[in-house]
């Protein structure tokens, strides 16, 4: 009979050694579901998205896109349309705009538009075009996006 009840009570010890450590395991995985869906979810807070990325490059890379759209205005003439749209897997596109992976760019007789889809909610544009009318040797580079227009660069023509 003592027997039989250290047998029953090593059995259930070790039934439940091993239902602890079932529990254990599927704890650890419920946590680690929780911490990797947070990481998932919350990735977004901790990266800019690509039109703050943009706007807070300084002023020599502006410049440097600046000159990039003036490539376009340079190859694309308009001649007698109001516009034109270049595909935006053209290989004249300068390297400056192609990392941006624009979805449209579209060049007119005085300014060059780009469009960008983001892969958040947000897209955003950036036009190289003259000041206005009453200053038209006034170039600017803005960014168009959550924030309203930003001007990021000009220089005197």
């Amino acid at each position: 009979m003592v027997a039989g009840v250290v047998w029953s009570a090593t059995f259930h010890l070790e039934f439940l050694k091993g239902a602890t450590m079932r529990f254990d395991k599927i704890l650890l995985g419920i946590v680690l579901v929780i911490l990797l869906g947070s990481a998932w979810y919350l990735h977004p807070l901790f990266v800019k998205p690509p039109y703050l990325q943009f706007i807070a490059k300084d002023a020599h890379y502006h410049s440097q896109f600046a000159h990039a759209c003036d490539e376009i205005l340079a190859g694309h003439p308009v001649g007698t349309n109001k516009s034109i749209s270049i595909p935006v897997t053209d290989v004249s596109l300068p390297e400056a705009i192609q990392k941006l992976h624009p979805d449209a760019v579209e060049v007119r007789s005085n300014s060059v538009w780009i469009r960008i889809t983001t892969n958040t909610a947000m897209r955003f544009g950036i036009k190289w075009e003259p000041y206005d009318h009453t200053q038209p040797h006034l170039w600017v580079l803005r960014a168009i996006g959550e924030s309203g227009p930003q001007q990021l660069y000009s220089e005197t023509r």
